[in-house]
């Protein structure tokens, strides 16, 4: 990035929603690589959990257990038996959510130093996925151990979804950030793009808000 100004100079882009948990890229990276520029992109840890349980509960990896109690599950895949469970259908109702919280806070033990941080690294259960990624100080410990704090930008979700302008700023925040000529975004290609994707249905999908008291546990 450090090149980025320069005539025909090329900048090289990659992302990955992976990058971030893996404690063991940060190491290479940074040996292959030591002046690369880091974007992260954080959602409120709370708002990104409920919207991953609806992510995986679209994709069918959202079980139902005799007991009642809701875990996230690659049964399916043929990875493990399904056997004796029931797959939730999309979208998930909130107590679905209030289930999973609930059962895999009580599964974990509380007591020990650093806890969070350890159930971030994963047990093997598919578990680390769905409330420890919002665990965003253990996950960004690795990156900032490998890179110096000057080489990573942090963008808020929320902040930069709020309106157009926000948007903008956020971008041009990146473009300062990797030493990038400002672009004209008020072209008429840009509004063009802006129409485009404003016409294609989002997969998103709708779904019940997130129970009052799952949000205070969390």
């Amino acid at each position: 990035a450090d090149d980025a100004a320069r005539p025909g100079a090329v900048l090289t882009f990659d992302k990955s929603p992976n990058y971030l948990l893996n404690p063991k890229i940060p190491p290479v990276l940074a040996a292959l690589a030591p002046k690369l520029k880091l974007l992260v992109a954080l959602r409120n840890p709370t708002s990104r959990a409920y919207s991953h349980l609806q992510h995986e509960c679209r994709n069918g990896r959202l079980r139902r257990d005799a007991s009642g109690v809701v875990y996230r599950s690659t049964c399916a895949a043929g990875r493990k038996s399904c056997a004796g469970t029931t797959k939730l259908d999309y979208p998930c109702a909130p107590e679905a959510f209030e289930s999973l919280v609930t059962a895999r806070l009580a599964a974990r033990d509380q007591t020990e130093e650093d806890w969070r941080c350890a159930w971030a690294k994963g047990d093997g259960d598919g578990d680390s996925n769905v409330l420890p990624r919002g665990f965003y100080d253990c996950q960004l410990r690795a990156w900032l151990r490998a890179f110096p704090r000057r080489q990573l930008l942090a963008l808020v979700f929320e902040e930069f979804v709020a309106s157009r302008d926000a948007t903008l700023k956020a971008v041009q925040s990146v473009e300062t950030f990797l030493g990038l000529p400002p672009y004209d975004y008020a072209s008429a290609r840009v509004r063009a793009v802006e129409r485009l994707y404003a016409a294609v249905p989002s997969r998103g999908g709708a779904y019940s808000p997130m129970l009052p008291k799952t949000k205070a546990t969390l």
